[in-house]
């Protein structure tokens, strides 16, 4: 190979070639060398996943395409090969863990069910033949709509999943075909611009058949027009307006109506689904605006709306070594603290420059949070993160002092050397940020890495932290799956820290499979809890494996051990353990029960996306569920035990609804939204400051205890203040910060945003005002 024009400097070359693991090769070219001659370079397969597509008479199938997402420790890496003439497949280069595969084949159906480990041969993989759906858009007037977009989706699912923006069809007679659907019932959606998005529940399909919907009809949209100004009310033009719906989370399609403001500054965004909107204006030489609770209502005609934008403020800083040195190859993010979130595409995105320093322009007034990331490929671990009042016209100061403590020791089970083990540190509000695309070639870590590290043979270890404080250890065995109990560490202001691991050895091993067939039961989840005389303690926890196996560990001790798994009925059994642990248990998950329904706006239309959760108390502990509405509405909760479950559906811009005693198969549940209210938080610790980064929850509405949905919670920011949505109602409020707790209850009416300030105290003290 030869590749010309390569910048002087060192260098990286990756090399990745199909069936062959990726690798990376250290280069270095001076300002006056025309070549170098880098040699041969030698590819290995390393770790391999090796199988065969074939269909039902055993004949291979070529040139389907098979995909492997890792899942677990590793998630965010994948990679595809292609079948060869008898359909057998390497997957090359894989990292240790559980894959996911996924397998897509003209004229068979979508495979996505399977699970394989790195290094598994003779993987076995059978495509059925694939089913299909045929039909005919036309609009109002029954006249052809000759561009559309149409997905079809699975509707056996608990809890919605993205489809994708659907394949974009073009005819002259508005006749569709969507192939290679696996066989059972489907959700089909159709939408075009300017109309509705027409949604069939329901739709049977067959393998090797096609189901044909006849005439699907689409309705016009509801428009909004408005204009994008800014603070003088001058125009704004070439704003982006992006629209989002009641409910819609964009879970299902992503790619909500939109419009760019013209010349003028104004703006048209067609094709709405009637009820409530948000808007949001983006431009590259504003901050972004927004406003709420647009009613759209086809039959009234457009909508108004105006978007005001401002300049917004400027975040400027830097990100040094505790000796002045700059740090780079980290990132800075800047979110909302409180209020109204960023939606759309995302938080800006700053890399500190060869200096250290950084400026993130046009930010919106107000709390916002700067996050400073690391990490590698395509995650990003937080590491640090300032609160800071954004003003516009201002600029305002955030700076990072990454103090890269050395946390070292050794990882020892049953007192020996436990090599292999990942140790992980995650800091208090450390979250974590994935992006797509193709997996990049890998680079030898050079040195201790921030907030990761892996045991040697001897179990010594080490890691950086960026600063002192609080951190959760989390450990995992990378050679055979074990799960081990998170700890709590304090990390000193120091240039160095030990921490030895030392783990008993005891542990829990077995199997979940299907009382009914024997099969076994892959991604149940599974918790261990120590039993504490006030209830369980936190425990350790994670996921069964492809054949499922699962193995954890702990200390000796009394423990509850709880397993759950799409469409089973969640279990519990006790556990006492010893110096010798528990081998070879398994655990019979049964078939869970089904509660479904359908959540209507005011109007009585069915709103998609939304939330759900059914919540029970027994057995001296609450069980929760979640759905998400698919998009007719209906929700289906299919892992139900023989209980009553209360429900609890809504959205910030869609409003609440809750119903109270439902049981698994009662027919004709109903959840009607109604507008809720807001709460505005003020937290204070025992000494009267702010109790930044507290974090606040809705406990009971009404009397009832509920689960948290979505933005049914919040992190107070550097004053101590947090906002969120609730549903109208008595509300009783909890906070908590570390051994800090605190409680309100408030009544909260539709529309209206109540404040309360609270004083947290000691969990065992006097209780909070």
């Amino acid at each position: 190979f030869r590749l010309d024009r390569v910048p002087s400097g060192a260098l990286i070359l990756g090399v990745r070639a199909p069936g062959y693991a990726e690798k990376h090769v250290d280069a270095s070219i001076g300002e006056r060398q025309a070549e170098v001659d880098l040699g041969d370079v030698e590819l290995e397969v390393g770790l391999a996943i090796r199988g065969r597509v074939h269909d039902k008479t055993g004949a291979g199938i070529p040139d389907a395409r098979v995909w492997a997402a890792q899942r677990g420790e590793g998630a965010g890496h994948y990679t595809d090969t292609p079948t060869g003439a008898n359909g057998e497949f390497v997957l090359a280069g894989l990292r240790p863990g559980t894959y996911q595969l996924m397998v897509f084949a003209v004229g068979f159906a979508r495979m996505s069910e399977r699970a394989a480990e790195a290094g598994a041969e003779n993987v076995d993989i059978l495509l059925a033949p694939g089913g299909a759906i045929t039909g005919t858009v036309v609009d109002e007037s029954r006249s052809p709509v000759e561009a559309f977009r149409v997905a079809a989706e699975p509707a056996r699912k608990e809890g919605w999943s993205s489809g994708g923006p659907g394949e974009p069809k073009s005819s002259s007679d508005g006749r569709f075909t969507v192939e290679d659907l696996a066989e059972g019932p489907h959700v089909l959606k159709v939408e075009a611009p300017g109309f509705q998005p027409t949604v069939l529940s329901d739709v049977k399909v067959a393998a090797g058949q096609t189901a044909d919907v006849g005439t699907v009809r689409l309705v016009r949209g509801g428009v909004v027009r408005g204009m994008v100004v800014d603070r003088a009310g001058q125009a704004v033009p070439f704003a982006t307006v992006s629209s989002r719906a009641a409910g819609n989370e964009n879970v299902w399609y992503g790619n909500e109506p939109q419009g760019t403001s013209d010349g003028t500054g104004v703006f048209e965004i067609v094709g709405l689904r009637p009820g409530r909107v948000a808007l949001q204006a983006r431009h590259p030489d504003y901050a972004s605006g927004s406003v709420s609770n647009l009613e759209v209502d086809p039959a009234r005609g457009p909508t108004e709306a105006r978007i005001v934008l401002s300049r917004g403020g400027r975040i400027v800083g830097w990100v040094r070594k505790r000796d002045g040195s700059p740090v780079t190859g980290m990132k800075i993010s800047v979110g909302r603290s409180a209020g109204e979130p960023f939606f759309g595409s995302g938080p800006p995105l700053a890399e500190p420059g060869p200096d250290g320093s950084y400026a993130v322009s046009h930010v919106q007034d107000g709390s916002v949070e700067v996050v400073l990331l690391a990490g590698d490929q395509n995650r990003l671990s937080s590491t640090q993160s300032r609160t800071v009042e954004v003003r516009e016209g201002e600029t305002a100061e955030a700076t990072f002092t990454v103090r890269e403590i050395l946390v070292s020791g050794r990882v020892t089970r049953a007192g020996a050397p436990f090599p292999g083990a990942r140790v992980r540190l995650r800091g208090e509000r450390s979250s974590m940020m994935s992006f797509g695309g193709p997996p990049r070639i890998p680079v030898a870590p050079a040195g201790p890495q921030r907030l990761e590290g892996v045991a040697r043979e001897d179990g010594g270890y080490e890691l950086l932290v960026d600063e002192p404080g609080k951190y959760q250890v989390q450990v995992s065995a990378l050679a055979d799956k074990g799960w081990f109990p998170w700890r709590r560490v304090e990390v000193p202001d120091a240039d160095a820290y030990g921490l030895d691991l030392e783990f008993s050895g005891v542990s829990v091993s077995g199997v979940v499979v299907d009382k009914e067939t024997g099969e076994p039961v892959t991604r149940a989840s599974l918790s261990l809890f120590a039993k504490r005389p006030s209830g369980f303690s936190t425990g350790v926890g994670g996921t069964t494996e492809a054949d499922g196996q699962f193995k954890m560990e702990a200390e000796p001790g009394d423990f509850g051990l709880w397993a759950r798994a799409e469409g089973y009925a969640p279990m519990q059994t006790d556990l006492s353990l010893s110096g010798d642990g528990v081998s070879g248990l398994r655990l019979e998950l049964v078939r869970g029960l089904v509660l479904e329904g359908q959540v209507l706006d005011a109007g009585g239309r069915p709103v998609p996306g939304v939330q759900v959760s059914a919540t029970v108390a027994a057995d001296n502990r609450r069980d929760s569920a979640f759905a998400r509405t698919m998009p007719d509405g209906r929700f289906r909760f299919a892992s139900l035990r023989p209980l009553s479950y209360d429900l609890l559906a809504g959205s910030e811009l869609g409003g609440f609804a809750m119903r109270v005693g439902a049981t698994p198969g009662e027919e004709g549940v109903v959840l009607r939204l109604r507008p809720g209210g807001r709460v505005h938080l003020t937290l204070h610790d025992p000494s009267g400051r702010p109790a930044a980064r507290a974090s606040a929850r809705v406990r009971t509405v009404d009397g009832v205890s509920v689960e948290p949905l979505r933005g049914f919670y919040g992190s107070a920011d550097a004053r101590g203040v947090s906002e969120f949505a609730v549903p109208a109602g008595q509300i009783e409020l909890q906070v908590s910060k570390e051994r800090l707790t605190g409680t309100a209850t408030v009544t909260v009416g539709e529309a209206e945003t109540v404040p309360a300030e609270i004083t947290l105290r000691d969990a065992s003290g006097s209780p909070a005002r």
